[in-house]
């Protein structure tokens, strides 16, 4: 075999390998259901996004979905193997999206606790990661059925897939920025390569903790014993180093984030001077502990004025607004909930129709 032979077929092994790994179906089990969530992190969201937060958004929803998908196809490992008959391995997906779908559909209720809705959101997921693992398993038996003679096609199979849900990701982040005003020339709106490239290193940084999480905890349980006990104690002790080392981090990070909140945008430098927002006249949250966030929040309302220009109608009332700044109260439940509901209770929310 001549130098170039081996060059050239080692190129083609890498690009399949390269490809397989961006494939949309037959990547994994839960490789369906990872592009989906994928492609719905670009869409319209409540705030803009620049590409930092497009990548982490995205990188995240990645990471959610691989853990779900991948939970849920080895639970039906356990009782239907890989060497199982397709329609059995299919049907038992088939049985756990039902269930997961039965669920889903309980009955909303105004009054029900979070533990209820969780439950449903839970039959959600579950539903989305057994679809996920059904068209895997499809994919791969088409695959290993009618096998690929050379590298053409499973490159192209796998870049063609993965074009096509950046392509669509990209529409949707085109109508999200056609929806989504900016708040200042500083918000830089979201590009599609660099926030996907953003959410890769998210993905690769994610997996490479979860790999070292397993390492650190076979490694505990084999340093306490090797009874059931002593190992689940050793577990134990490695999720709480890494409980701790988590929270520590998570503090650090909130300090960074505190303290770029505090930068004082020229455009919101002035307390508002109506009696309906927080930061004004009388306001329990006073304008120069609301951040970044909150001083665009009070100061972007909309007023009656532009209320009856637009609806050709006359306002019933000025919208109020409630902020309640972390530099008011750092403690959110007993803190930040009670000031902010006796800010609306000064701003006469509770005197409204509708809230």
């Amino acid at each position: 075999m001549s130098r170039l032979t081996f060059v050239n077929q080692r190129a083609a092994q890498i690009a399949v390998r390269v490809a397989g790994r961006f494939n949309p179906i037959t990547r994994d089990p839960a490789a369906p259901l990872k592009t989906v969530a994928m492609v719905e992190s670009f869409g319209p969201s409540l705030m803009p996004r620049a590409s930092m937060h497009q990548g982490m958004a995205a990188g995240l929803a990645v990471l959610v979905a691989e853990a779900t998908g991948k939970g849920v196809d080895a639970a039906i490992r356990r009782v239907l193997p890989t060497g199982s008959p397709l329609l059995w391995r299919i049907g038992a997906r088939v049985v756990v999206a039902s269930v997961g779908l039965g669920v889903s559909r309980i009955k909303e209720k105004p009054d029900e606790s979070t533990t209820l809705a969780s439950v449903r959101a839970a039959g959600r997921i579950t539903t989305s990661a057994a679809i996920g693992g059904a068209i895997y398993e499809g994919g791969n038996h088409l695959r290993d059925r009618y096998p690929a003679t050379g590298p053409l096609r499973p490159i192209v199979g796998g870049a063609t897939g993965f074009a096509a849900a950046l392509v669509y990701s990209g529409r949707l982040l085109d109508q999200r920025k056609g929806i989504i005003e900016r708040w200042s020339e500083d918000d830089k709106p979201a590009q599609l390569l660099a926030s996907v490239g953003i959410g890769l290193a998210v993905v690769t940084a994610g997996r490479g903790i979860g790999r070292r999480y397993l390492a650190t905890r076979r490694g505990f349980a084999n340093y306490f014993g090797d009874d059931i006990v002593r190992r689940q104690v050793g577990r134990t002790v490695n999720a709480a180093v890494w409980a701790g080392g988590a929270a520590m981090l998570y503090n650090v990070g909130v300090g960074y984030i505190a303290r770029s909140n505090e930068k004082i945008e020229p455009a919101y430098s002035e307390p508002p001077q109506n009696e309906y927002v927080s930061g004004g006249p009388h306001s329990l949250s006073p304008f120069s502990e609301l951040g970044a966030q909150g001083r665009r929040y009070v100061t972007d309302v909309v007023t009656p004025e532009v209320i009856a220009q637009t609806l050709g109608d006359t306002a019933d009332a000025h919208p109020v607004r409630a902020y309640i700044g972390y530099n008011s109260e750092p403690i959110y439940v007993s803190g930040r909930s009670e000031m902010a509901l006796d800010e609306l209770e000064r701003l006469g929310a509770f005197d409204r129709e509708y809230l």
